[in-house]
Order: C-alpha cells, then sequence, then structure tokens
C-alpha cells in the first residue's frame, strides 16, 4: 500500500493531522536549508579575511614584483 493509498483511508481529521505534520516537516526543512546557507556564507567571509592576511602583502606580491622589472 502506498502512501497516498494510507493517507486516503484516514479519517478526515487524522488527514488535516498528516498535512499539519508534512508543512510542519516542510518548515524544518526550509529553515534547514536557510541555516546551512547562512553558515557557507560565514565561512567564507571568515576564509577571506584569513586569506586576505596572508596573501595581501607586498613580499609576497609576485605579480607587482614582475612588473617592477
Amino acid at each position: 500500500m502506498t502512501v497516498i493509498e494510507k493517507f486516503q483511508t484516514l479519517t478526515p481529521e487524522l488527514q488535516r493531522e498528516v498535512e499539519d505534520f508534512i508543512e510542519f516537516l516542510l518548515m524544518k526543512q526550509r529553515q534547514r536549508s536557510a541555516s546551512e546557507a547562512d553558515d557557507a556564507l560565514d565561512w567564507q567571509a571568515a576564509s577571506q579575511a584569513a586569506l586576505d592576511a596572508i596573501w595581501d602583502n607586498d613580499e609576497d606580491d609576485v605579480y607587482a614584483q614582475l612588473l617592477a622589472q
């Protein structure tokens, strides 16, 4: 028996409960996705700041040194 078939055997009251639960799960999934996206942006910003501190200096600016020659 498929999920839809099982759902159709439920009373209207229980069908509404199932629909409410599905809405809850969808909301939870959207929140998790938004949180993961926020986390990715936070990690990107932190990485960029760390890399800028390492790579943005005159000693390691190979291209600038090549242009100066």
